[in-house]
């Protein structure tokens, strides 16, 4: 009993137990046992109990002083392999991954850039980052995606499936087959479809079944994942686009800048203007001075994007009018359409920015503080260094001291 504590418990906790909790749960093993006369009944009271723990419904995270005049706890090799193991797999650590920890291998930057090169090869990570995108670029919420059935009776639950599977195709050949510059991501003049995707497209005859990748013509106007139909139809309305909620995703998601809600007082519903284009209603939160600071910052963007609708068809016009599609982003340049918009971004240093201190937020649970900005910097500029490919990017956020180290509670907190 007690040599099945501590194995099943240092797997449960993420760490060894100390010698009173293998005391005290292979007592309650035995007495269960003893009671029913079985073994695994005694042993089943033992795993229910240790699933049910803090210690295994909780990322305990609790650190000790480093001693370095900063006020910063480092996690401990456990505590460290837990945080790894999820970020890059998603799930607990291994058997080997909690002996390395034991065995002080997780103590230093270079011993947790060995460890996460090494966890990044397993099969698992592959689906861990697919996850962790799936959230990042609002994925998942195609599968409850609905559009208005009379404006595209085109749009259904295997159309929005086949959407995300896009991207995730486009992210998978950047990030595991070619592992180069990870920027193609906004530019990219290919794509992944099926035969459903490439009837959207209009890009003619494909396999009857499964993806294959394509080129997309330069006058398509598509690239990158903004000219996709994953974000093209999650930044819009049921029925009608939105160059708003596309300029917003840009703003926060891709630069990390913050828009604020409007204010409450302000309608925020455009006119209902027969046979005026989307550009031409927008003008009047433009030219209304409690909306325009913003909608400029959003609008600008998703006017560019107009060219496709609201499930990412592209079209020519609007309501009989033709289409203008011409825009400009900030002091980058002019732009028309999703793979100029692509170009522009992917050579922003806010962008590739951005993306780390997104991944590293969603590695730590908790959004980077002022304390860790510095080493996001650093782990910024050794993406660049790789070439700013992913991997390398998910290396050394692990090994950076952001995510080795905690803040330590201020004085008289809890």
């Amino acid at each position: 009993m007690r040599g099945f504590v501590s194995r099943f418990g240092r797997r449960a906790w993420r760490r060894a137990l100390t010698e009173e909790e293998v005391a005290t749960w292979a007592a309650v093993g035995a007495s269960a046992a003893a009671a029913y006369q079985d073994f695994y009944k005694g042993a089943a009271f033992v795993a229910a109990g240790l699933l049910q723990s803090p210690d295994f419904l909780y990322v305990v995270e609790v650190g000790q002083a480093n001693g370095d005049g900063q006020g910063r706890l480092k996690l401990s090799g456990y505590e460290v392999a837990s945080r790894l193991a999820f970020f890059l797999t998603g799930s607990t650590p291994s058997n080997e991954l909690l002996s390395a920890a034991e065995a002080g291998e997780l103590d230093t930057a270079d011993g947790i850039r060995s460890w996460a090169r090494a966890l990044l090869q397993q099969p698992s990570a592959r689906d861990a980052i697919a996850q962790l995108f799936d959230e990042l670029l609002q994925l998942r919420e195609l599968s409850q995606l609905t559009k208005d059935p009379r404006a595209f009776p085109a749009f259904n639950s295997a159309l929005a499936a086949a959407m995300r599977d896009e991207t995730q195709n486009l992210l998978g050949s950047l990030i595991w087959d070619e592992t180069g510059d990870f920027r193609r991501f906004f530019d990219a003049d290919y794509t992944f479809v099926n035969r459903d995707l490439a009837s959207l497209y209009g890009l003619g005859e494909v396999p009857p079944s499964g993806f294959t990748q394509v080129s997309l013509p330069e006058e398509s106007r598509r690239g990158g994942f903004l000219g996709q139909g994953s974000f093209l139809s999650l930044m819009a309305h049921q029925a009608t686009t939105s160059p708003t909620l596309r300029g917003k995703f840009v703003r926060e998601k891709l630069l990390c800048q913050n828009i604020p809600p409007p204010p409450p007082d302000v309608d925020i519903n455009l006119p209902n203007s027969e046979g005026k284009t989307t550009r031409q209603k927008l003008l009047a939160h433009q030219q209304n001075p409690s909306c325009a600071g913003c909608h400029v910052l959003m609008d600008d963007i998703g006017l560019g994007l107009e060219n496709f609708d609201a499930i990412g068809a592209f079209r020519t016009s609007e309501s009989g009018q033709p289409i203008d599609a011409s825009s400009t982003f900030d002091e980058l340049g002019a732009f028309t359409g999703a793979r100029q918009l692509g170009l522009l971004l992917s050579g922003q240093q806010q962008v590739t920015h951005c993306l780390a201190r997104n991944l590293f937020r969603a590695a730590t649970g908790h959004v980077d503080g002022l304390g860790e900005s510095g080493p996001l910097n650093d782990v910024h500029a050794r993406f660049g260094a790789s070439g700013f490919r992913l991997q390398e990017l998910l290396v050394e956020i692990a090994a950076s001291d952001a995510f080795r180290f905690g803040s330590a509670p201020a004085e008289g907190s809890p």
